[in-house]
Formats: C-alpha cells, structure tokens, sequence
C-alpha cells in the first residue's frame, strides 16, 4: 500500500468511527461582522471527505464544503456555526426537516422527496450515480442485472429513487451509506447505488473487496439543504454561489478539494 493510500485509510478509518459516536465538538460562530444579523446553524457530517472532514491536527472541518459555504457565507453576510452531526445521514435531515437546524452541506443528493418538506439552495455540485458491486462479480454487469437483487441505497436519496423505478429489486434504505458499504462486503447486499463521490471514497481509498462499475445512472447534483421556515437565508446562500462562482473562488476550492474526483 503507498504511503498516500495507508493515509487515507487511516484518516477516513478514523472519520467513520468518531463521526458514528457523535465525538466531534461543534465549532465556534464565524462571520459575525454585523450582530444584528442571526446566527444560523449549519450541520454538517465529518465522515465525508474530501466534502466534510476533521482535521487530524485541530479537530475542526475541513473539506469543500466548508471552503464553499465559508467562501457563500462571507460575500453573503451571513452569519452561523458549524454544529457536527455524528449519528447519520438521516438524523441530519430530519433536523433540517425539524428546524432544530437552520440548514445542512454534507453533499447532500437533491431528492423530489426531500423538497417536499425542506429547502434547496442551488445545486452547487452534479456528478453521476453508479453501481458498486464486489470483486468477482459476474451477476450484475450492469443496472439491467438488478431486478431480483439486493441493493443498498441511501435513504431519501436519488439512488433510492432510481431504484424505485426498475421493477424487481429489493431495496434496502440505510441512512448512512457506510453501513450498506459493510452490508454489501459481508454479502448481505447484492450492490449498492450511490453518488459517485461516496463510491470512489470506499471502494478507492479503504481497501476492500469493491469496484464500480461502468455504467451510471442519471446525473446527481448536491445542494445545502435549508429548514422550510428560512426562506430569506435560501435567497441568500444562492446569491452568495453566483458570487463565488464568477469571481473564481468555486474553480479554486474545487481545484483543491475535488480534482480528479468524479473521473
């Protein structure tokens, strides 16, 4: 293993099982230039590199997300926190949904379902949905191989979505994507359909018995997901993404966080 690939390892190891326990603290209010304005809190989930992650050497967020909402936030004026979800996917978005949260970036997939009772800024990133399978697989070649098999997927998510639609499969909802990633290692799933992000994070940077196939289904694009009661910040957040993206700030951040990524 290269020194490059043991790291990453390592640090998402690390990641995944602090993130699970609920371990990271929250951190401090930024951008609190005008204190008139309020203070927003913002979730975010730690096992997500390159998107979201802890820094080894703080202990504070790292990743694209945190460089593009910091970036949104500062041309928009708006004020918030970090506040670090560490028990799932799921739990994150029903505190969107609760507005116990003011919003959420963890590349977090767009979903019919979701707008339905929460806000989108958006999009702010597209790649593609894939299937992952395990080595030596000759069952599942490709999307028209799944009736009949079991297939992880994200709760809520496209990927559930795209499921529903092929008659005969058995879907399995996991409201963290690394459980069905273990699910489907064990041999208790059949595949598992998720955004590519998420799939090339397990399948290329943990050692394991996983590949992705070369097939996809249609285009994903992740958004911040913003408590239904917010309207205003929706309106901000979008207006601070046309800055950073006309001003080159969003080809920096991606250039540092996402190269090569979505290949």
């Amino acid at each position: 293993m290269s020194r490059i690939r043991k790291f990453l390892f390592l640090v998402i190891t690390g990641l995944i099982l602090v993130a699970c326990s609920g371990q990271f603290p929250n951190t401090p209010a930024i951008n609190k230039s005008d204190p008139s304005k309020p203070v927003y809190r913002i979730g975010i989930d730690p096992s997500l590199p390159p998107f979201v992650s802890n820094s080894t050497s703080n202990k504070k967020p790292i990743g694209f997300d945190i460089d593009l909402f910091t970036a949104v936030a500062k041309k928009a004026g708006i004020n918030y926190e970090f506040v670090t979800i560490g028990t799932g996917y799921e739990n994150m978005i029903t505190e969107v949904r609760d507005c116990q949260l003011d919003g959420a970036i963890s590349a977090i997939p767009v979903s019919p379902k979701l707008a339905d009772t929460l806000l989108f800024s958006d999009p702010y990133y597209e790649t593609s949905q894939v299937i992952v399978v395990r080595k030596g697989n000759l069952a599942i070649p490709d999307q028209a191989s799944l009736p009949g098999m079991q297939v992880g997927a994200l709760v809520d998510s496209p990927n559930q979505t795209s499921l529903a639609n092929i008659d005969g499969v058995n879907i399995q909802t996991y409201d963290n994507f690394h459980y069905a990633l273990q699910d489907l290692i064990r041999a208790n799933l059949d595949a598992v359909v998720s955004d590519r992000p998420r799939a090339v994070l397990y399948s290329k940077s943990i050692p394991n018995n996983l590949i992705i196939l070369p097939t996809s289904f249609a285009r994903v694009e992740f958004a911040i997901a913003i408590c239904k009661n917010n309207p205003d910040l929706v309106k901000q957040v979008n207006a601070g993404l046309i800055e950073v993206r006309s001003n080159g700030e969003y080809s920096k951040i991606a250039t540092k966080w996402l190269l090569n990524l979505d290949k």
